[in-house]
């Protein structure tokens, strides 16, 4: 008996695939409508997952861009951390808005014998101010650990920290101006070795704070290094000091990586991203209010799930501080362009507030600067999360070559004392007063 041929795997295919067809094709009426509706729902999930997972497309996972370990684990004991002495003198210190805009101000003049309510203010802070300055003596600071931090974290210390910086300024200004320089340095030591305390370990913002506040201690420092009746030993002092001082100051890289740390910690804590991002997603400005589907009810909802979110930020995230960290301990001179949105189309005017700029020039497996910044531009979460780099890298610049420049200063100070002549060139001050040129330094002969 001849066996019944099979027929081809393919007609088996073709008629499983026709089967929806053939069934619209025998109802009728609100069936063949609901069938259709129902067809059309199911072909769309694929399209919607497939649309969902493109958004990862040219977004590798290059992983955390540095070792993380250390910067998550790094406590420093409590007698040697600056932060447990700042946070004690600001539960002590007693504040008041209207006599600290009078008297904690630029030019820092001692309140006269007649303003007893200032002289009392400053009675009253001088056990707080004590605790400050105990603070500024210690080897490190950390003012809260890198695993509690993230996009809502507030740093009260760092803020009040320069209320104190105004305090101690106020006390230099005043012991040099009953003469006694020595005095007088002790308070400008306080304040620069403090403006590198509050910024080590912490975010880009407590960095800043810093570089400000050592701005502000410079600035008085020459004006007390110009004091004629200065000798040679307390200046050369002076300069030792502020050698010390200014090795306190960590890389600009170490800031980046803490803020990196904070916002990975921000992408972990899903509950508290979606509340923040989507129950008021009008608060960071990332979003734009003159799209009519943005104020549709789930319209965000809708756009975290189909963007791929928080993965699509969390890679982004993670090669915009790739692109920096490659670059940003480098010489100013020797680092790439910064390209940015400057280069793209401008942002609408409720837009983010300040937009991530990026280096032209990338590692391997990373995106290229301008590929980076369009991709960010077109991601709500990310430009609201990212910080302004090209400011803290501006700021980081300055504060580098304010340091050089007041080494410099000091030293060309000391050789005038000691030689009884100006220095013909920075040149002469090394292996005479200096072993090196500092960095950041740029000569202006």
């Amino acid at each position: 008996m001849t066996p019944i041929p099979r027929p081809p795997r393919w007609r088996g295919l073709v008629h499983g695939a026709l089967w929806p067809a053939r069934l619209l094709e025998r109802t009728r009426g609100r069936r063949r409508l609901a069938l259709l509706l129902l067809f059309l729902s199911l072909a769309g999930i694929p399209l919607v997952l497939a649309w969902r997972a493109s958004r990862l497309v040219g977004l590798p996972d290059v992983g955390d861009p540095f070792d993380t370990v250390a910067f998550r684990s790094f406590q420093p004991a409590e007698e040697d951390n600056a932060f447990t002495y700042f946070h004690r003198a600001r539960e002590r210190s007693e504040r008041s808005e209207t006599i600290e805009r009078r008297v904690l101000k630029n030019p820092w003049t001692w309140p006269a014998g007649s303003d007893a309510r200032s002289l009392e203010y400053l009675r009253r802070n001088e056990a707080a101010l004590a605790l400050w300055r105990k603070g500024t003596e210690c080897a490190d600071a950390l003012e809260r650990p890198v695993s509690e931090l993230n996009i809502e974290s507030t740093l009260p210390d760092v803020q009040d920290h320069r209320h104190f910086v105004r305090l101690a300024l106020l006390h230099a200004a005043k012991c040099h101006a009953d003469g006694d320089l020595e005095a007088a340095w002790g308070w400008l030591r306080a304040v620069l070795r403090g403006s590198r305390l509050v910024g080590r370990n912490g975010i880009a913002i407590a960095r800043m704070v810093g570089s400000a506040e050592y701005a502000q201690g410079a600035d008085l420092t020459k004006t007390w290094m110009a004091d004629p009746r200065l000798g040679p030993a307390l200046l050369r002092r002076a300069l030792n000091d502020i050698g010390e001082i200014n090795v306190l100051t960590l890389p600009d890289s170490n800031a980046m990586k803490v803020e990196y740390l904070s916002l990975m910690n921000t992408l972990d804590d899903t509950v508290a991203l979606r509340e923040f991002f989507l129950d008021d997603p009008w608060s960071l400005g990332s979003i734009d209010r003159t799209a009519w589907y943005n104020h549709l009810p789930g319209a965000q909802r809708a756009r975290w799930f189909l963007t791929n979110e928080p993965e699509r930020s969390r890679r982004l995230i993670r090669l915009a501080f790739q692109n920096w960290l490659s670059h940003c301990d480098g010489p100013a001179e020797t680092r790439p362009a910064l390209v940015g949105p400057p280069d793209l189309v401008r942002p609408p005017r409720d837009g983010p507030r300040s937009s991530p700029w990026f280096y032209d020039g990338h590692p391997e497996a990373a995106l290229g600067a301008r590929a980076l910044a369009v991709r960010v531009e077109s991601t709500a979460i990310v430009k609201a999360l990212l910080p302004a780099h090209w400011a803290f890298q501006k700021v980081a610049d300055r504060d580098r070559s304010r340091r050089a420049d007041l080494v410099m200063a000091l030293a060309e100070e000391v050789f005038r004392r000691e030689q009884g002549r100006e220095p013909e060139t920075h040149h002469e001050l090394i292996g005479t007063v200096l072993e090196r040129v500092p960095d950041g330094y740029t000569p202006t002969e």
